[in-house]
């Protein structure tokens, strides 16, 4: 075991230098570690002009450190404004053999500056060899929380049912299931349950090309419908046959027209559906049409 060495007589006698010469700025003073982990210096700060002196904490000599507690500066001398320093004034020398009361006071200042600066350096021993020795503690691995179950999916809505239906050895369509067809001369006429939805389905000699059979399709819808909003033709596959398709919107519902060419041919079949139809219904109106296919 290493003994630590003594105090040191010179080292005492800077810090009594520098307190009496600082002591008339009637301030306090401050003592604190000097920067640096490890570092045995303490450092005594004048609060009246800033100067500072530094020391190791042996110095002071441990026999004191009872009187140096007892007369440790108060927090309000340390908050104390500083003031400028009197002069010195001189004083008559006492007696050698007793010593001065103001020389006792620097002592007992002394020691409780040097043990301010043991304890500041002791804490911070015992934290720094707490963080040493200390392991760190153990990681408890925590289960994530599980994930939220997603809904199961929405079943795929049935397809519809379609009877494949010949009309007038011209063209055959699919029927759906509950409707009934009503063929008046060149026209075929397939209704759902309670009217509606309907599809109306159209075929006659004509010559002309697709583009204009479009057009006539606009002006077909626009003429039913001359509240409601007409689109464009816009091309459209049926099986095998290159169509354009023409939708016209309204309040109470939305009419598609589909026209198509076959040989000498015309064909347009149109699907009208009100707003208050049941969706299923609305879906067989809405595949009927594709099943159309000239013979």
């Amino acid at each position: 075991m290493e003994v630590a060495p003594g105090p040191s007589s010179g080292g005492a006698s800077a810090i009594s230098r520098f307190l009496a010469e600082h002591q008339d700025h009637d301030a306090g003073f401050d003592v604190g570690r000097e920067a640096g982990s490890g570092s045995g210096r303490l450092r005594i700060v004048c609060l009246g002009c800033g100067e500072s002196v530094e020391y190791r904490a042996a110095e002071g000599g441990p026999d004191i450190r009872a009187q140096l507690e007892a007369s440790r500066p108060s927090s309000q001398e340390r908050q104390r404004p500083p003031k400028r320093p009197a002069a010195a004034k001189h004083r008559p020398a006492g007696r050698s053999g007793r010593p001065s009361l103001p020389a006792i006071g620097l002592a007992i200042l002394i020691v409780a500056l040097v043990l301010t600066g043991i304890l500041l350096l002791t804490g911070n021993g015992s934290d720094d060899s707490k963080g040493t020795t200390t392991t760190a503690p153990a990681t408890v691995a925590t289960q994530p929380a599980p994930a939220a179950t997603p809904p199961p999916p929405q079943p795929e809505p049935r397809a519809p049912r379609l009877h494949g239906t010949t009309f007038y050895d011209q063209y055959r369509i699919g029927v759906p299931g509950g409707w009934r067809s009503e063929p008046k001369d060149q026209e075929t006429v397939l209704v759902g349950p309670g009217g509606t939805p309907e599809i109306d389905v159209y075929y006659a000699l004509d010559h002309r090309g697709l583009d204009a059979l479009g057009t006539s399709a606009v002006s077909f819808l626009k003429d039913r419908h001359p509240a409601g909003h007409v689109t464009g033709p816009t091309p459209r596959r049926v099986g095998e046959l290159q169509a354009l398709r023409v939708e016209a919107t309204y309040p109470d519902g939305s009419e598609t027209a589909l026209v198509m060419t076959s040989g000498a041919y015309a064909y347009l079949v149109v699907a009208r559906v009100d707003r208050h139809d049941d969706p299923y219904r609305v879906r067989q109106a809405a595949a009927a049409p594709d099943t159309f296919r000239p013979l």
